[in-house]
């Protein structure tokens, strides 16, 4: 078994862009807040960091969803790398999040 193929890259490439599209289109819309609002940005070493990986984030988790035999369209693909900051956010609440007894859970319903 191949672990990267030129298509399992490129998939990864396109997730990546859908990525980097997201947070440009942040930093576009910060055009509409007033200069002193506006939060700091490329000079913020945080606000740097978070530009560069969330979309290598969505790079690999496209890559992960490719080599796991879903066989993404470059469209699929860049869908992905759009939502990774959501799915990797459910990911993480799901994993911090304690789980209810099935009596609680109970209890919660009614």
């Amino acid at each position: 078994m191949q672990l990267l193929t030129v298509n399992d890259l490129a998939i990864a490439a396109f997730a990546f862009f859908g990525g980097i599209a997201v947070e440009c289109l942040r930093v576009i819309e910060l055009v509409n807040t007033p200069r002193h609002d506006r939060p700091a940005t490329f000079s913020d070493p945080l606000f740097v960091l978070r530009f560069i990986m969330l979309p290598l984030l969505a790079g690999i988790l496209g890559y992960v969803y490719q080599v796991s035999g879903s066989n993404l369209t470059p469209i699929v693909a860049v869908n992905i790398g759009a939502s990774a900051p959501i799915i990797l956010k459910s990911f993480a609440s799901a994993l911090s999040s304690p789980i209810a007894s099935s009596k609680e859970a109970k209890d919660k319903i009614n």
